[in-house]
């Protein structure tokens, strides 16, 4: 097929010259070839020699920063360096895209020429398992936990018409990301996998340093569809109602119910402030209200 799309693929990187080697070469073993990468690195504390990409030096455009910001911000100055007419794939340092990723991804734009944002399905590498997240969103779908940054794929101009990353986000970035390019821009669902994410217990992964409720919150408040539906956070079940600085599991639709799932136990349904408290007064016996998250509320396993 003729060569008819161009992709920019945005690497942010921190401190990883060794894995980002693997992510390189991912892109390198492509069987299309109209790409180009742009690496951000985020004031890495360990130096990058251009050794990894010295075989493909004139495709490959290399930034340091001079703070550190975040992926975000790292994500966003990648886009602002891009004037060509592209499409913009993203790969974190430590993942990898499979060999057809970009051919399948350049057969599915020709096919539908309106699409500018696109979701694919991938690969979730686990320490001693795998499995497939298939990515067949509606805009409300992205929060439910199941989406990876290597998931997404869009035309620049879509960047230029609603901007990029919000660089308040440390966690949940791709879900907000996208539910503000599904929301915005013509989306289309391409049923192959063409990514590898690895969840892992390395230490260095933002999943393992950072929690993510106080995220959340910043995400509640950002969309009218957190304040017009019920929406809840689930909790684990450490026994103490929690603050900013847990995990949670992500943003879900619910009823109330006792049925337990994955671990978590009770799920109470929003409605209005003074039935919500009722229920949960009644419910649990406590004196302390549940925390709020926009027009949500975080409830403790018991």
């Amino acid at each position: 097929m003729e060569l008819q799309t161009k992709f920019a693929i945005i690497i942010p990187t921190y401190n990883r010259p060794d894995k980002i080697k693997k992510a390189i070469r991912s892109v390198k073993q492509q069987t299309f070839f109209n790409w180009e990468i742009y690496i951000v690195d985020d004031c890495s504390d360990v130096q990058y020699s251009s050794e990894i990409w010295e075989d493909i030096k004139d495709k490959v455009k290399y930034y340091r920063l001079d703070k550190n910001r975040g992926h975000c911000y790292a994500r966003n100055f990648a886009l602002q360096q891009i004037e060509d007419e592209v499409w913009v794939k993203y790969l974190d340092d430590d993942d990898e895209i499979l060999p057809t990723c970009l051919e399948n991804l350049n057969n599915f734009i020709v096919r539908n020429p309106n699409v500018n944002v696109i979701s694919t399905n991938y690969i979730k590498r686990f320490d001693t398992y795998e499995k497939i997240c298939e990515t067949n969103y509606h805009k409300y779908s992205v929060f439910s936990g199941k989406l990876d940054t290597c998931a997404i794929c869009h035309k620049k101009d879509l960047y230029e018409q609603i901007g990029g990353w919000d660089e308040r986000l440390y966690r949940m970035a791709d879900d907000d990301f996208f539910f503000n390019y599904i929301s915005n821009g013509n989306y289309g669902y391409c049923n192959v996998v063409t990514s590898v994410f690895y969840d892992t217990s390395d230490e260095d992964r933002v999943t393992n340093i950072c929690s993510n409720l106080k995220y959340c919150n910043i995400i509640a408040e950002k969309y009218d569809y957190f304040k017009n539906n019920r929406c809840l956070i689930l909790t684990n079940n450490e026994g103490n109602i929690m603050d900013e600085n847990y995990n949670i599991e992500s943003f879900m639709p619910f009823d109330v119910s006792n049925t337990i799932k994955k671990g978590y136990k009770y799920i109470i349904k929003y409605d209005k402030n003074d039935s919500l408290n009722d229920i949960f007064q009644k419910k649990y016996h406590l004196e302390k209200l549940p925390i709020r998250v926009g027009n949500s509320i975080l409830i403790k396993g018991v």
